[in-house]
């Protein structure tokens, strides 16, 4: 019997046939399959989330930025399709049959620098772009000045950012726009327990002097995955690959947030990552901040609350400490 998927695929990919082969990995968000056509395998992905349809556009487009850069493998997207009678949408993409997690020292260096140089990419496009502005051999470089999203940046299913938002500053970009929706998102969460209640009331005190945390550095904006996380990235005969993305303009080192929260990230790639980007001052405090997003990301969609909270609980009272010193 054909599938609903079978069907669709068929139909918006012009195949003259589709069949289902195999359920390849475990998604919390969206339901993944490979199909083979009559062009090839592909790899599938498909949800019934209203905000569906973004969430797929917006890794389309995510997936074109980063393989412009040059610097780092992606899968080809081969269409977005909307469901339309139906909630949601689905993405086709190139199947990557020989994808392997990435294991072993060299590995994970390799990874780091490939990373380090998407994070370099739009930094060093400025400087050429500045050093371009003031000769007389003027030439049209394109690079992004702020912080922000070219399109709607949707993190999970349920919490969105509008596309279009562009801010000079970073820490003002991050703590309006990112954290403190985060936290008003968990404030009906508040009232289920004392540790709720204590969390919520931390990140309100938090944020009255937090921007004391992210001063004195010079923050430019940098293409950064947004969902950087061994689950997102993999290599074939040796060479990495990164998916999954839901790219935006910010600092460098938000890129981390998964990362230093699931600690799957051996001490190799950092120390290979800072010797490609160069030295990040003051970027273990500011981690704290980045992480508690996180924190509170999982906790809203219940993924481990009670961990997340008491994590959450730990890094606002540090976060309030720093930035009654600063």
């Amino acid at each position: 019997m054909t599938s609903y998927i079978e069907t669709i695929l068929k139909k918006e990919l012009n195949c003259s046939s589709v069949e289902f082969i195999q359920r390849p990995s475990q998604d919390s968000i969206n339901n993944t399959g490979v199909y083979n056509t009559s062009f090839g395998p592909v790899f599938v992905k498909e949800n019934d989330f209203k905000l569906g349809l973004d969430m797929f556009q917006v890794e389309e487009e995510s997936l074109k930025l980063i393989k412009e850069t040059g610097t780092i493998r992606v899968p080809n997207v081969l269409k977005v399709i909307d469901k339309n009678e139906r909630d949601g949408a689905i993405i086709v993409l190139e199947y990557l049959n020989e994808l392997k997690p990435i294991e072993g020292k060299t590995s994970w260096m390799n990874f780091a620098k490939r990373v380090a140089r998407l994070h370099k990419d739009n930094i060093n496009k400025l400087e050429i772009k500045k050093k371009a502005e003031s000769s007389i051999h003027n030439k049209t470089i394109k690079a992004i000045e702020k912080f922000g999203f070219h399109f709607p940046i949707v993190f999970g299913p349920i919490y969105q950012i509008q596309a279009d938002t562009w801010y000079s500053s970073w820490p003002d970009l991050y703590l309006r726009e990112i954290l403190n929706p985060m936290i008003n998102a968990f404030e009906p969460l508040s009232g289920q327990s004392e540790k709720n209640k204590k969390l919520y009331e931390n990140c309100r005190e938090m944020m009255i002097n937090i921007d004391k945390v992210f001063k004195g550095y010079d923050y430019k904006p940098s293409l950064c995955v947004s969902d950087l996380a061994s689950d997102n990235c993999g290599e074939i005969d040796g060479e990495p690959i990164i998916y999954d993305p839901y790219c935006s303009y910010s600092h460098h080192e938000f890129d981390f947030t998964q990362p230093l929260i699931t600690n799957d990230f051996p001490p190799e790639f950092y120390q290979a990552y800072d010797a490609e980007f160069g030295a990040r001052r003051g970027s273990k405090d500011r981690s704290l901040a980045y992480r508690l997003f996180g924190h509170l990301i999982r906790a809203n969609h219940d993924l481990d609350r009670e961990e997340n909270i008491e994590k959450g609980l730990e890094l606002t009272e540090k976060l309030i400490d720093l930035s009654n010193k600063s």
